[in-house]
Order: structure tokens, then sequence, then C-alpha cells
């Protein structure tokens, strides 16, 4: 979902609508790092860890240190991740959404193809932004895997994986000729999920989650993220007319009675003002059928 956000002023809504607007927002993670001077110390390092962990990045940086990884990863920087060992997650069933952090996971072994479709170093600082991509300190960051939720064009498989980077896996190595190899697969969709207290407008062509009612839902598929470089590379292709945001995610239980709840997600959320935005719906078939095409 590219281009750049246009800012303009959010008209007037009803005043519960509004209410609930703003009461979403306000909780939603930050989308500015917080200089350890600038305040309280403590608050600036809280600041800046949750925007890490919204991410599924924990790290033993603090003050300047933890500062510049904020920064970093607001920038879409792929930052340097300790390895760390999982034991496999059983994707087919969400019951197990306790056991989330142990699923398998390996940082930077992504192969390079002299064809690439996909930006594999999103390294691209906001013109606000003063990071780097490097730190004075070498402090330890950890990733732990999380489910994404998705509404838009990332519920086709291959544009998914062209914005990750597995796409380049269908050219060969030895030239940029194409392959008959199929590219590497990632954890499988869990489909006919779907989130409540959210609606989808449209910024044109592209869905947008805003906040709704309590009641209304949102249908899309879950992902489960398992590598941390994938994540800022779905923050480039969203660009910054979105904003990461939690949330919970129910899918058809794995018995097929019920639903369950995947704790903790992940989604792109709207961060354009509601004048940017028009009522409609996406259309997933016909986006598809053009995806192929591609």
């Amino acid at each position: 979902m590219p281009h750049n956000k246009n800012t303009t002023a959010i008209r007037s809504l009803p005043f519960t609508e509004q209410g609930r607007r703003h009461t979403i927002i306000a909780t939603l993670p930050p989308t500015k790092a917080q200089h350890p001077l600038s305040g309280p110390i403590e608050t600036a390092n809280a600041i800046n860890a949750s925007i890490l962990a919204v991410r599924g990045v924990s790290t033993t940086a603090t003050d300047n240190t933890l500062y510049t990884l904020a920064q970093e990863v607001l920038g879409n920087c792929e930052i340097d991740i300790a390895p760390k060992s999982f034991s496999s997650y059983n994707t087919a069933s969400a019951s197990t959404q306790d056991n989330i952090g142990t699923a398998a996971i390996s940082s930077g072994d992504h192969e390079n193809s002299c064809c690439m479709e996909a930006n594999t170093s999103p390294c691209k600082p906001d013109k606000d932004s003063e990071a780097t991509c490097s730190s004075s300190e070498t402090p330890v960051n950890t990733f732990e895997p999380f489910y994404f939720f998705f509404y838009g064009s990332l519920q086709v498989r291959n544009v998914l994986h062209r914005v990750i980077g597995l796409r380049s896996n269908i050219f060969s190595r030895s030239s940029c000729d194409m392959s008959s190899d199929e590219p590497k697969e990632t954890a499988p969709f869990l489909e006919n999920a779907s989130i409540q207290g959210w609606k989808i407008k449209m910024w044109g062509p592209y869905p947008a989650l805003v906040p709704a009612a309590a009641d209304e839902a949102v249908q899309g598929t879950a992902w489960l993220c398992d590598k941390p470089e994938y994540v800022p590379r779905l923050c480039t292709y969203e660009s910054d007319a979105y904003r990461m945001a939690y949330c919970d995610v129910s899918v058809p239980a794995a018995d097929g009675n019920g639903v369950e709840v995947i704790k903790n997600a992940r989604t792109f959320v709207s961060d354009l003002d509601d004048e940017d935005l028009e009522d409609g719906e996406f259309d997933l078939e016909g986006y598809q059928k053009s995806s192929l095409a591609m």
C-alpha cells in the first residue's frame, strides 16, 4: 500500500464515534521515539521499548542506545538480532498461543538473488529521524514471533512473498533466468480470521483499518511472522500511511468447533486523517487476479 499520506483536518464525527476513535488511537504504540533528555528517563525508556515491542523485539539497551534503536526500527532498519532457539510451533491450532514464542526462528539467513524483487535492507529513516542504523554500544536484541492479521493485499501469498523477499527464490542462483522452483514457503495462512472493534475504509484502492464499534468485525487472514527481518519489509510496503497496532484475532478452532483467539497479534491500521478516507470495500478477488499478472 504505497504512497505518502497527506495531512488534512479530521472532519467532524459523532461524539461517540469520535470519542472511541480518540481513545483507541491514544492507546496505540507510539510512532515517535523520545530522547532520554527530553523528560524523565524512565518514561523515554518505556516509550522507546514499546516501539520495539510491537515489532516483536526486546532488548537490553537503555537510554541513548535504546533511543537510537527505536529510531532505527521506526526508519524500517533491520537491526541485529541475537540467535535464539525455539521449539516447533503448531500453526494449525490457535489454542497454543501461549507458546508462540517457541516457534522456530533463524535470523539473518536470507539468501540474496541477482534478480531480487524485494528490498531486503529497508533502512530508510524518515526525514525527521536522526537514526544512523548503527549504535555505539552492542545491546542484546531478541525477537519473539507473533501473528499478523492481514485484511488487504497481503492476503495474497505471492504478494506477501515478494514483499518479505521470498519471491527471489523463483530465480536460479547462477543467472537471472526463471527457475521452475516454487518460492520457499512461510507459515500457512489461517483463513477466515477476524478482528473486532475496527472497520475498513478506503484510501483510494487500498483498505485501511479505523476504529469502529466494539461489535463490528473485519475479515481477513492470520499469518505467523517468524523472522525479524520480515517486519521492517512489511512496514516499508505499508508506508507511513499505516502504523502497527496490537489486536486479538479470532480463528476457527482446530477441531472445527467454535473459534479460538490469538492474543497480542499485530496488524496495520490507518495513520491517515479521516478526510483522506472513503467508505467502500476491498475487492480481494479482483486484486488476486491482477496480482497473478504481475
